[in-house]
């Protein structure tokens, strides 16, 4: 258990992750093979620019260029602002089964019109990395992933700027399946060897 405030930030249940102070368990009979989390950050602390680290692990994610923790989560002006997360291994998935899961609020105005990174991985190189991202003027919601130069992509619904969306990208090997969901109610999907 981890303290926020004198009281449990988290504990991990019988079927996966509880937030208590918010009434949330995150438990799963999901579409990944894997239903516990390997990692998860609390942006809702109000630590304004100061690094939060995961609840799991302890691993760092640091705000760059402005980004600002408040009770409401983290907030990104749209231009600069990102998150630097410490690398680790686990995020060297794209061979094997993953499920990568957030809930973001993007703003309304001109920023919806641009294209928008929400969750990246970039090696040194421009191959073996991912995007989760907003796209165009649609708000399209898109996973780029480039795999030793294999380029694979999936677009799901519209982001509507002021509301509330969460979005899963999940990948089963054994199918060969790369999903993505917004809301539990949209579906993409496309083969991915």
């Amino acid at each position: 258990k981890r303290q926020v405030n004198s009281s449990p930030a988290f504990k991990v249940s019988k079927d996966g992750l509880a937030l208590p102070q918010y009434d949330v368990e995150m438990k799963g009979t999901s579409w990944a093979s894997s239903v516990k989390p390997t990692y998860a950050w609390e942006f809702r602390n109000a630590t304004a620019m100061n690094t939060v680290y995961d609840l799991i692990h302890g691993l760092s994610a640091t705000p760059i260029g402005g980004a600002n923790s408040t009770t409401s989560g983290m907030v990104f002006d749209g231009t600069d602002d990102s998150l630097d997360i410490a690398d680790s291994g686990d995020f060297n998935f794209l061979q094997k089964d993953f499920t990568i899961d957030t809930f973001i609020k993007p703003d309304t105005g001109t920023s919806m019109t641009s294209n928008q990174t929400l969750f990246a991985k970039h090696a040194r190189t421009n191959n073996n990395n991912y995007t989760l991202r907003l796209v165009g003027a649609n708000s399209n919601v898109g996973f780029i992933i480039n795999d030793a130069g294999t380029i694979t992509e999936i677009y799901g619904g519209n982001a509507n700027g002021g509301s509330n969306l969460q979005v899963a990208v999940s990948y089963q090997k054994k199918e060969q399946k790369l999903r993505q969901k917004e809301n539990n109610d949209k579906d993409a999907h496309t083969n991915m060897t």
